[in-house]
């Protein structure tokens, strides 16, 4: 069944054109990535899906009745609305039922007579077209919601005191706890931490509506979405499958469309070179038949539907960290390493990174992966414990909060002083991290996050570097642009080092993993998908150590239960004879009152329906009890 309908659909912003031809539809039970770059117009299309926004050209249809619930980027509440009240909203017809059961409830006091019989009534049915409805699962349905989430602190938090991040997990909760029949979902894995996304995935996976997702998350449209819709300039296209399934069509379709391209190319030059030679004879031999037959070509030249060729994406082409020469073998040594601030976050931290290799550092929220990236830049002084950089190391360390020395300068003023490599080239590099036109007159004060981050990715790429320090260098970067860095990290002839949430991001560009705790670390080989699969085979073996300690636990306990074993039977023994005569006397009178129960309904002939029916359910009762009696009684016999 198609619940959603996207038919044709143009947009226009005054003279801008957002959309030219956005077409697809929504199935049942499909969740669908929606992905393009930063400002292709995907948010602009949920706000037309709700109606938020007009279309120019083209149709939206709903399927009749259909559900539409999307997970707002910026919600507002009413100050003083608990972030507990914002989630019930989610119940807000069910909270009206259980509202109009209570008032029943209360009023049942007052009523006598016929008024009380029809209350009743109307009482049984309101309480089980509640039931029906999940009133009664309510509070395990948000429950389950507010663990997975992990938000157990902020739902009796004012909601307009929260943070933007916290305010989206609400609203997170909020929309999942609805369950409309399509969930329009914009970036719904920030702020979570790894946790919560794993059980986001398991979510949705389960989930029976339909959903669109907008995410940078890879490694979460992998898990989650069964079909992929990409937005490029200005139309959409669609592939079945997961994100890395759309990405090997899609390889495969630019390949095919360039023979295509290619291959016609080759028959219209042909073509256009026998239509020169055919006018070249008519001209020589006067012979208007050669001069037909160059029209004729002309007009099948003319006719001809034309593949056009496929425009692949220069911003991702070509680049590529400048390398300041090569570093010695070994690159970092750690050897018992303590560090925080206070008090230590991390003790007995050890491992060592070699040339070449990419190590991602991973652990809890708070462990203190920014705080080791900050002590190899000397930001911070170690604790305890040995820290050491190899032999010629040019270290560059890309920050999360990222700032810049006199930041009233330009975008392209402070990369063309950074770099020294020319305005025009300026403009080619910094393009490709999306700064656009107007973007590079901005004052580098006036940016946000995420555009510091990408001009500071950007410089990076300039300097002569073969340490690299990477910390959440994703954030706030379109899924080509994240595409565009794993190249070029791949291609880098240095060593990384690298703090990211992207698992995505970590399986292309890991070699090693690096796990922190307050504990210490430990070092595993290969990417994140490497460093779970062992994680997960830890685990195993965990539990079946735990079952040979339980097994040699019970070993040790059977032994001394031998050695007690002449005073336990006989204790056994004197409590198996007086549980058997309870038993037995239990039987006994079970069976005398279905006696006496079926010699009344044998001597009764005329008792009514109503007591018929209740003899013969006190008659199954009796049986039923009797049966567990007799079960004890054969247990007991043994």
């Amino acid at each position: 069944m198609i619940l959603l309908n996207i038919s044709h659909v143009n947009k226009f912003f005054g003279a801008n054109e957002v959309f030219s031809d956005i077409d697809f539809q929504v199935d049942e039970g499909e969740r669908i990535g929606l992905i393009g770059r930063n400002g292709v117009g995907k948010t602009t299309l949920f706000k037309m899906i709700t109606g938020e926004e007009n279309l120019n050209e083209g149709a939206i249809h709903k399927a009749k009745g259909v559900r539409i619930g999307w997970l707002e980027q910026i919600p507002v509440r009413p100050e003083g609305t608990t972030a507990r009240a914002v989630l019930l909203e989610a119940f807000a017809d069910l909270l009206g039922q259980q509202k109009t059961l209570r008032d029943m409830e209360a009023q049942m006091g007052v009523e006598s007579g016929k008024a009380l019989d029809r209350l009743m009534h109307d009482y049984d049915m309101a309480q089980k077209h509640f039931e029906v409805a999940g009133g009664y699962a309510m509070e395990e349905q948000s429950n389950r919601v507010i663990i997975g989430l992990k938000i157990e602190h902020l739902v009796d938090r004012p909601f307009d005191k929260l943070s933007g991040g916290e305010k989206t997990r609400i609203m997170l909760g909020k929309i999942l706890l609805e369950a409309p029949d399509v969930l329009l979902l914009d970036e719904p894995t920030n702020h979570l931490d790894a946790g919560s996304v794993e059980w986001l995935e398991e979510y949705m996976t389960a989930y029976k509506g339909s959903m669109i997702i907008v995410s940078h998350d890879r490694f979460f449209m992998d898990k989650v979405t069964t079909k992929i819709v990409e937005i490029e300039r200005g139309t959409s296209r669609t592939w079945k499958g997961n994100y890395t399934r759309f990405k090997e069509q899609k390889d495969e379709w630019l390949r095919q469309q360039l023979a295509l391209y290619k291959n016609q190319q080759k028959k219209i030059r042909e073509m256009e070179e026998a239509i020169k030679r055919f006018r070249d004879w008519g001209t020589r031999v006067d012979n208007e038949a050669m001069f037909v037959k160059a029209k004729s070509m002309e007009k099948r030249l003319e006719r001809m539907e034309k593949v056009e060729k496929p425009k692949e994406d220069k911003r991702n082409m070509g680049l590529s960290f400048a390398t300041s020469g090569r570093s010695g073998k070994e690159v970092l040594s750690v050897r018992d390493l303590s560090f925080g601030y206070d008090q230590a976050l991390v003790r007995g931290a050890s491992f060592e990174l070699n040339r070449l290799e990419r190590a991602a550092l991973v652990g809890p929220n708070g462990v203190g992966k920014t705080t080791f990236l900050k002590l190899l830049v000397d930001q911070l002084e170690p604790m305890a414990g040995d820290l050491k950089l190899g032999a010629q190391i040019k270290v560059e360390y890309l920050e999360q909060e990222t700032a810049f020395e006199r930041p009233e300068r330009t975008v392209i003023q402070l990369f063309n002083e950074e770099t020294l490599i020319g305005e025009w080239k300026g403009r080619e590099k910094l393009a490709r991290f999306l700064f656009f036109g107007d973007d590079l007159h901005k004052p580098v004060s006036g940016l946000s996050g995420g555009e510091k981050v990408r001009l500071q990715l950007c410089l990076m790429m300039e300097q002569e570097v073969n340490f690299l320090l990477l910390d959440e260098p994703t954030n706030h970067v379109d899924i080509p642009s994240r595409e565009m860095l794993e190249l070029a990290l791949q291609n880098f002839d240095g060593t990384v080092l690298f703090v990211s949430h992207d698992r995505y991001f970590m399986n292309q560009v890991a070699t090693k993993v690096i796990e922190l705790s307050a504990r210490g670390t430990r070092t595993y080989e290969g990417n994140y998908d490497a460093y779970k699969a062992e994680q997960e085979r830890d685990r195993q073996l965990g539990l079946q150590r735990q079952e040979t300690s339980d097994s040699a636990a019970e070993e040790k306990a059977d032994k001394n239960y031998r050695y007690q074993d002449e005073k336990r039977l006989r204790n056994a023994e004197k409590k198996r004879q007086r549980q058997l005569e309870k038993v037995e006397a239990a039987i006994a009178e079970m069976e005398a009152k279905i006696a006496a129960a079926e010699a009344k309904l044998n001597e009764d002939e005329g008792l009514p329906y109503d007591r018929v029916l209740e003899q013969y359910d006190a008659i199954k009762g009796y049986k039923a009890e009797l049966d567990q009696f007799m079960e004890a009684w054969m247990d007991l016999q043994q």
